[in-house]
């Protein structure tokens, strides 16, 4: 049975296929020989995506162009943008991801960055996996309100744009008074801008593969700081600082010097906690300290759980 786009999915999936190693037969991601990847579904896949698609109400809007996604959600009155990438199930970010597929379903993809966030920053749902079946392409996204887990049915619409998310935070440029700039230079004057790092936390582990990941506070003013979680950027109340150092006191991080020579045994990986001591970035992890994973934790939730100031 053909489908919208001229091709059955026995075809789409590329059931068949030539490896280097010689191989010639059937085969699913890998080659059943020697363990290579089979490329010719995820080229076939990726071709496919390549449109505009909606929800019926046009609430749920989604831009695919070459591996590059961008999402818009029109809900209660809010504009939700994200630019991310989608993964196929070979890539080894998904290692791990349990999912059931749905009856019909012919291939599954997954964003890598998932999360929408509401216009305060938290999240208003995240993309489970896009997927496609019965001739067309479905969300599966997780309401953060409920935890509920609908499925989005989508259809193509060409016409369908996602203007990239608004920059609702950054530094202001102390010459020309920009707002909202994003780098050490300022986009109009070219002035330097300096960012002032507070705090950095760190964790790496050491998964297959590596998961690294890093959070950064930085000065903005008397009244607000910026807090960098990976690739987004949100405003915090500079109030959270006398609870951050109190933190840093109540763990002994401030003791940091006395333990630069310890080694506490740990492995599999580390949480390094950072912070501004009035002259200097200094900190430890807990290849020195076991309290450094209690200071991150406890860091962590103050400087996520943080509401953005008015």
């Amino acid at each position: 049975m053909m489908n919208q786009f001229g091709m059955n999915p026995m075809q789409m999936m590329g059931r068949t296929f030539q490896c280097e190693c010689g191989y010639n037969g059937p085969a699913g991601n890998f080659c059943p020989n020697c363990g290579r990847a089979n490329t010719a579904p995820q080229a076939e896949m990726k071709e496919l995506l390549q449109h505009g698609w909606k929800s019926s109400d046009g609430n749920f809007q989604i831009r695919i162009t070459g591996t590059d996604l961008a999402v818009r959600v029109l809900a209660e009155g809010k504009d939700l943008r994200i630019k991310t990438t989608y993964l196929f199930p070979t890539d080894p970010r998904l290692m791990g991801l349990v999912n059931e597929p749905h009856p019909d379903e012919e291939f599954r993809v997954h964003a890598e960055k998932g999360m929408i966030p509401d216009l305060d920053y938290t999240t208003y749902c995240s993309i489970l996996k896009l997927w496609y079946g019965s001739g067309t392409l479905h969300a599966d996204i997780v309401m953060k309100e409920d935890n509920s887990r609908p499925t989005i049915d989508l259809e193509i619409d060409d016409s369908i744009t996602v203007p990239d998310p608004e920059v609702r935070c950054g530094w202001t440029c102390p010459m020309c008074g920009s707002e909202k700039e994003l780098d050490t230079k300022c986009s109009q004057c070219g002035s330097e801008i300096q960012h002032f790092m507070l705090f950095a936390l760190s964790e790496y582990a050491s998964t297959n593969p590596p998961r690294h990941s890093v959070l950064r506070v930085y000065k903005c003013d008397d009244t607000k700081l910026i807090l960098e979680c990976g690739d987004s950027l949100r405003f915090i109340p500079a109030s959270v600082l006398e609870p951050a150092y109190e933190t840093i006191r109540k763990y002994g991080i401030d003791k940091w010097k006395e333990y630069e020579n310890h080694c506490t045994g740990l492995c599999g990986g580390s949480q390094t906690v950072s912070y501004w001591d009035g002259n200097a970035i200094v900190g430890t992890s807990t290849d020195r300290m076991l309290s450094a994973g209690q200071a991150y934790s406890a860091l962590m939730n103050l400087f996520c759980s943080a509401k953005s100031p008015e």
